[in-house]
């Protein structure tokens, strides 16, 4: 509000000035016509600071649209007692969705394929714990999927759970490995990741 009082005021001065000299517009117009032009440069200034404001406005509606639908990268831990381990992380798949060319919005997938228990080489070895759990930040995306592995590779049992305070991992007979299958983000923009530890 301030700058444009500025500007008004030093149109009126310049109007004062020229109109002593005794000099027009210009097209050697009369005080009455600066005045006009001084309005309509007024004008064109607000509407060049409205397309601004307008620009600026969008830019932040993009940002706050990424925003709500980015995500943070997955961490996974596997506690046990006053132990964390860090679980083998592989990523199986992305989604993304973005505005094309012609403004339609398309879907980019990569799929990057499961990995069987035996690709696996090496893993941390959780002690079990009756309190074990598994912490996932940020918080999963539907269910978990789980897979429990003898030492052989053979599976004897899986299943899905739909917190993590539900998975509970079984008092070991024998060294067992642990497979999880989670999903973060959304269905437009969102990784899926398998985490293997024994």
């Amino acid at each position: 509000m301030k700058r444009r009082m500025g500007v008004s005021a030093a149109l009126a001065a310049a109007v004062l000035v020229l109109g002593a000299c005794g000099l027009g517009g210009a097209n050697g117009g009369t005080r009455a016509d600066l005045q006009m032009e001084g309005t309509a440069a007024d004008g064109q200034q607000e509407d060049g600071q409205q397309k601004d404001v307008q620009a600026a406005d969008g830019q932040a509606r993009q940002s706050e649209a990424f925003a709500e639908t980015a995500y943070q990268h997955p961490e996974v831990t596997v506690i046990s007692g006053e132990e964390s381990f860090i679980p083998v992380e592989h990523l199986t798949y992305t989604v993304s969705a973005a505005a094309a060319e012609n403004g339609e919005k398309e879907t980019v997938s990569d799929y990057g394929g499961y990995f069987q228990i035996g690709d696996i080489r090496e893993m941390p070895i959780v002690p079990y714990d009756p309190q074990m759990r598994v912490q996932i930040l940020p918080a999963p995306q539907g269910d978990v999927g789980y897979r429990l592995y003898d030492q052989d590779g053979s599976m004897w049992e899986s299943g899905t759970v739909s917190s993590l305070e539900e998975l509970v991992l079984p008092r070991p007979e024998t060294d067992y490995q642990a497979e999880l299958r989670v999903s973060f983000g959304t269905e437009e923009n969102g990784e899926g990741y398998q985490y293997f530890f024994r």
